[in-house]
């Protein structure tokens, strides 16, 4: 009964945690629309009190399943991002997402839609409506609304944000707030969490930070600390916490050994209460070398304690997993290279094995710098996935992409 008792206090906290983060969300949107104005009435004419940038992308799709089923799709994205400087060591960001999807898909019904409209943080800050029928949708999000405020070796950040604590490339058990898939080709931002933020910075060479996530039940929260040294040329951190109702302990680092890259995330989780899941372990390990002709390579090797057998009737590849079980597979072995065929034109390649689901990932890629401002690129993404039996599936998507920045 006790026990019980502490959980409803818990729940009861975190009711009224929502109740303030929407009232500092409310606020933060105030200072936005309404005092800005002042803001640039008293301002130095050598300060630049409101900053805007973004990009306008149109970025058309072409997937097929073994060759037989064709969808073609098209995302027009507006990118918008908002800075107020209230002083030196004050300011207030606002960044929206906001996306027209249209094609042979149907975006505006069903789950895609209802996925849309979920809430994708604890405060809904988006909303999604289909345009002239169920084949378009019209997305709008705000993936970063936060109060920052810096005092000397103090820095604190309110609202959503993004908190990366992950080092490699790919697999990140670290990153314990906000996960991203790899193969998201429509989302290089990466998803931000409603959070409280602390860092203090001991020295240039060591920091400590807080950051709690709350969730309406507090099963469902995440609460960490993060101490990060420098040792003989390595970055390390070590990092402990609670997330999703499991103890997490975990650690990285990142140095060079004989002129290579080597980086790592460890991750133990194990569960509070007893529910039949076993303490599991994460380990991501990468190296990474540029050569003298400019070919910069990565290879990263994970394995996944989270993963169990027939877990995943079918892959998503563009769904974030959890920091505990941080790949649709137990192993995954991923090389990426990269090279500068011109100034304005680079190529990339990754390829990824997962050995254990008898499946793989094939991505090449060409991004063209056409103006100062303007950008476009060509990506294939190729994931096959079979069984011992012979049979295979192979979904293959080609994808374009046309950015303006400004």
């Amino acid at each position: 009964m006790k026990v019980k008792r502490n959980w409803n206090t818990c729940c009861r906290c975190m009711s009224v945690l929502r109740h303030l983060l929407k009232y500092l969300f409310v606020f933060i949107l105030y200072i936005f629309f309404v005092s800005v104005p002042a803001f640039n009435q008293v301002a130095d004419t050598t300060t630049k009190v409101v900053s805007v940038n973004g990009y306008v992308k149109e970025l058309p799709y072409l997937q097929f399943v073994n060759n037989k089923t064709t969808t073609f799709n098209n995302i027009l994205n507006l990118r918008l991002n908002f800075a107020v400087n209230i002083s030196n060591s004050t300011n207030i960001h606002l960044e929206m997402r906001n996306r027209l999807m249209f094609g042979d898909t149907e975006w505006g019904t069903g789950q895609i839609l209802k996925s849309l409209q979920q809430n994708n943080g604890w405060i809904n800050l988006g909303a999604a409506a289909p345009v002239g029928g169920s084949r378009a949708v019209i997305h709008t999000m705000a993936d970063r609304l936060f109060f920052e405020h810096n005092a000397g070796k103090w820095q604190i950040r309110a609202g959503r944000q993004r908190i990366n604590w992950g080092i490699n490339l790919v697999s990140n058990p670290n990153d314990l707030f906000n996960t991203y898939s790899f193969f998201d080709f429509d989302y290089p931002e990466r998803p931000g969490a409603d959070a409280l933020r602390i860092q203090y910075y001991r020295s240039t060479m060591s920091h400590v930070e807080m950051a709690f996530a709350p969730a309406d039940h507090i099963k469902d929260a995440v609460g960490a600390f993060l101490y990060a040294i420098n040792r003989n040329g390595f970055d390390i951190q070590f990092i402990t916490g609670y997330y999703h109702n499991r103890l997490s302990l975990g650690m990285g680092w990142a140095g060079n050994i004989l002129n290579a890259g080597f980086k790592g995330e460890i991750g133990t989780f194990t569960d509070i209460e007893k529910t039949g899941r076993k303490t599991n372990v994460i380990v991501s390990l990468s190296g990474d070398y540029m050569f003298e002709v400019g070919l910069y390579m990565v290879v990263e090797a994970l394995y996944n304690g989270g993963f169990e057998s027939g877990e995943y009737a079918a892959i998503d590849l563009y769904r974030p997993l959890s920091a505990d079980n941080i790949m649709f597979s137990e192993y995954a072995l991923t090389t990426s290279v990269s090279y500068p065929f011109s100034p304005l034109l680079n190529g990339t390649l990754s390829v990824m094995s997962l050995p254990d689901i008898h499946a793989f990932f094939i991505s090449p890629s060409l991004t063209w710098s056409l103006l100062p401002d303007v950008d476009a690129a060509l990506t294939s993404q190729i994931f096959s996935v079979g069984g011992r039996s012979g049979e295979s599936v192979t979904a293959t998507a080609l994808i374009g992409s046309l950015q303006w920045s400004f």
